[in-house]
Parts: structure tokens; C-alpha cells; sequence
């Protein structure tokens, strides 16, 4: 297929002109740094870039800047965002090439680019003009990066990491090209999860039982629980404090996705702001989806009882803990998790931040199969910290509950652990063996690179 597309670029005005070339966003310059060869290019890729869209003219925005993609939605209707779904360097290492940033001012179309002979062809043949060098990636693929993806539609381009992403653009007329590059993955945290900082909340007044199918919800401040018994529901760019403090005989959720129904939460906050053993994050009965989402100070941040569920880019942080004799749901203090299953099909845990700041964590993924069978689970790039269990133990990151039947179906990889206790990861022997051979070989690590060892406990 064409690097760039041989068709005549159409006119779009005079003001987007001036925001490529009079007025530009940022047009930082680096100055290359050469660094040692025996530099980690996996730690080099340590800058989160973000991206964001016009929806109106569907240009695309990466940048390294949180401050420029704040001012392109503030002043150029780059409103929709896609959080940060890469991570690069900022400086030249043995091993990283340049992306260059290029822009056209007929067609208001950026595009990112490594290869200098397809750089001198777009800016000698399509009238693109070089921004100068952007970031730095790998020059080849490695266990630490994914394929940043290139699709184009008319004159303009577009560029995409997830399935999700993908699918949606081939969905509406864009044709994919070619891997641009590959990056590495960006850690979920308080700058990339949660609601954008351009958003203004306002009050939401409307039901906290959603029984319309399609009913989007978007920039509120919810101060009350919120329960899903309707399809296709969104919420997006808000926050969810709940209300009165949560008490009584069963625990209960800011959100709540009942069985039959279907969600999508993407670029929000969830925390109680009235504290107590009684209050959760999310709790589905399936057909979720929770995307750049920030949860924190509940007990569980996600609990997850059906299938067809994603968890992915979100950051799942500072878990609330009560002890013996004050949480009345356990004799030994609170159990918190981030992600607790107790059943559940087509699960996939990918590329979120777990475990930050709690001083007694049970886990961060705790899979039980209390309710049932849990199968086709994908657990992935997450970046788990290591948390104290009940009591102060010393709890494992991932537990596959050991008295339960062995697991089957799962895929975990890639993951990274913050070592703060030795136990990454346990499960029972017949889970590992079901899991075996590939769970050694899967680059489940410690931050160093060491491999993370699978305790029976």
C-alpha cells in the first residue's frame, strides 16, 4: 500500500493553518544524546505519549506533552481522547531511531514517521512539512515493545496500539498500512487515567438506576452509587465519589453492572468520598468494559462475576484497609484486591497499573472461582506492585486461590512485579502444570528482569 496517499489534499482552512504554523501547539527540538551501548532500551522508553482526536475532523494528535494535548482540546477540539497508548524515549540511545512529526497544512493531517526516504517522499511529493524529531523508538522489535499501527483514510492518517482501536478504524473506512514503529508500554498513573484535565465536571442529576438502553453519560460528578440494568451504556469523563457512607449487612459498589446488561467506562475517577469496609469500585455480571479508569480508596477496586469483560490502561491504586474487629466482613482485617474473580469467560487483564500505595493488599489480581469456572483469561503488561496481605503477611500479586480447582485456560505474560514482598505469584501445582510449559517462558519479571518464581502455597 502507499506510505502516503496520492490523492489531492483537500482545503481546511485558514485557522487549523495557524495552529500547525503560526501558532504551533509545542514544537520542542531535541538535542540527540548518545549514551552508552550498554544502555537498557527497555527503561529508555520510560515517556508516555499521548494521543488525542478531533472528532470532528478526525486528525490525530501524539505527543510527549501533557500540556499540549490539554491545549489542543482546549483550543483545536482535540476532545477525545485515547489516553497514552505508548511509551517512548526523549533522548538518542544506541539502539532507538528518531520519529520525526510531519505535517501537511492542506489537509491538516499529522503523521509520524522513522524511514527518511519516505520522509523526503512526503515532504517532496505530498507537501508535508518535517516538525523535526518527536520521540525516540526501538529500531527492532523486542520483548518490551508492541506495534504502533498506521491506517489512512482520504488524505488523513491515524495511528493505533489495541485491538479495540483497530477494529474501530477498519469499522469506519480506514485502511490499515503498515507497523510505523514499535514503542514501549506507557505505565498507567495519575496523568494518563481518570478524568482529562480539559474536561469541566458539572453535577449529574439525572437516575442512578440506568434502564435505557444507549444512555451516555459524560463530564458529570456522580455523588451517589450508580447501578447498570440497560445495554450499551457509557460513562465517560466523569467522576464517582458515591454518597452517604456505605453501611450494613452486604457490600456495595459505585458502580454496579447487573447480569444482562452492558457498560463501558473509559477516562473517569471512582473513590468514596464517605470511607467504609462496605464499598467496592466496579462490580460486573459481564459485558464490561473499563478503560483509562483511576479507582481508588474502596476496598476492591474491580470484582468481576461474568464474562466478556476488559480491564485495560487503568490505574488501580491505594485500596482501602480496615482491621480485625473493624471490617465486619473479615475476622483478619480486610482482604483487598484490585481485580477479584470469582467466575467469569473471555477476561482480559491488560496494561494497568495495580497495587500502588496500599499498605495491606491481598492482592492485586485475586482469581477464586468461588461462583464458577474462570476460563479464556488473558492477564497482560500489567505492572503489579508486590502487597502485604491480611494481617501484614505478605500476600502474593497474583493469586490463583490454591483450594480451588485447578485453572485452565489462562494466558499470563509479560507482566512486570515491584518487589516489595517475594512472592509475585501463586497458585496451586496442577494450575501451573495445567499452565506449563508456557508460563515459564512468558516473561512474567521482576523490574530488574528477573523471573518471577510461582509459590504453592
Amino acid at each position: 500500500m502507499n506510505s502516503i496517499s496520492s490523492k489531492p489534499m483537500a482545503h481546511a482552512g485558514a485557522a487549523f493553518r495557524q495552529f500547525a504554523l503560526v501558532s504551533p501547539l509545542f514544537l520542542f527540538t531535541f538535542t540527540a544524546v548518545p549514551v552508552n551501548a550498554a544502555t537498557d532500551i527497555c527503561s529508555a522508553l520510560s515517556s508516555p505519549i499521548y494521543q488525542v482526536v478531533n472528532p470532528d475532523t478526525q486528525v490525530n494528535l501524539l505527543t510527549y506533552s501533557q500540556n499540549e494535548a490539554n491545549n489542543a482540546a482546549i483550543r483545536y477540539g482535540f476532545t477525545q481522547t485515547k489516553g497514552t497508548p505508548f511509551s517512548a524515549a526523549l533522548t538518542a540511545a544506541n539502539g532507538l531511531v528518531a520519529v520525526h512529526r510531519l505535517y501537511n497544512t492542506a489537509s491538516n493531517d499529522f503523521v509520524w514517521m522513522t524511514d527518511p526516504n519516505e520522509i523526503a517522499s512526503a515532504i517532496q511529493k505530498y507537501g508535508y512539512v518535517d516538525q523535526n524529531i518527536y520521540f525516540y523508538v526501538p529500531s527492532s522489535e523486542n520483548g518490551c515493545t508492541q506495534p504502533v499501527y498506521r491506517f489512512l483514510k482520504g488524505n488523513k492518517h491515524r495511528f493505533a496500539v489495541s485491538q479495540e482501536d483497530q477494529d474501530d478504524l477498519a469499522a469506519n473506512g480506514w485502511i490499515y498500512e503498515k507497523v510505523a514503529f514499535n514503542a514501549g508500554y506507557a505505565v498507567p498513573g495519575a496523568t494518563n487515567t481518570g478524568v482529562p484535565a480539559w474536561v469541566s465536571l458539572t453535577s449529574y442529576t439525572g437516575p442512578t438506576t440506568i434502564t435505557v438502553n444507549g444512555t451516555v453519560i459524560d463530564g458529570k460528578e456522580i455523588h451517589s452509587l450508580v447501578q447498570i440494568k440497560a445495554q450499551d451504556v457509557v460513562i465517560k469523563n466523569s467522576r464517582i465519589v458515591g454518597g452517604d457512607a456505605v453501611t450494613g449487612a452486604s457490600q456495595q459498589s459505585l458502580v454496579h453492572v447487573y447480569p444482562n446488561a452492558s457498560l463501558t467506562i473509559q477516562d473517569s475517577e471512582l473513590y468514596a468520598q464517605n470511607e467504609s469496609p462496605s464499598i467496592n469500585g466496579v462490580t460486573t455480571y459481564g459485558n464490561t468494559t473499563v478503560e483509562r479508569v483511576n479507582i481508588h480508596n474502596v476496598i476492591d477496586s474491580v470484582t468481576i462475576v461474568g464474562d466478556n469483560v476488559v480491564v485495560q490502561d487503568s490505574w488501580l491504586h491505594h485500596n482501602l484497609y480496615y482491621p480485625a474487629g473493624v471490617d465486619p466482613y473479615k475476622s483478619d482485617g480486610s482482604h483487598s484486591d484490585n481485580i477479584q474473580i470469582p467466575q467469569g469467560r473471555n477476561i482480559q487483564l491488560l496494561n494497568n497499573n495495580l497495587g500502588e500505595g496500599v499498605e495491606r493488599l491481598n492482592a492485586t489480581i485475586m482469581v477464586t472461582q468461588d461462583y464458577g469456572v474462570v476460563t479464556d483469561l488473558l492477564i497482560q503488561n500489567n505492572y503489579a506492585y508486590v502487597g502485604k496481605g491480611p494481617g501484614g503477611s505478605g500476600g502474593c500479586s497474583f493469586n490463583f486461590k490454591v483450594s480451588a480447582a485447578p485453572l485452565k485456560g489462562a494466558i499470563i505474560q509479560d507482566n512486570t512485579f515491584v518487589k516489595t514482598s517475594p512472592c509475585a505469584m501463586t497458585m496451586n501445582e496442577q494450575t501451573e502444570t495445567n499452565l506449563a510449559p508456557s508460563l515459564s517462558k512468558l516473561n512474567n519479571t521482576w523490574e530488574d528482569g528477573t523471573p518471577v518464581k510461582i509459590y504453592h502455597y
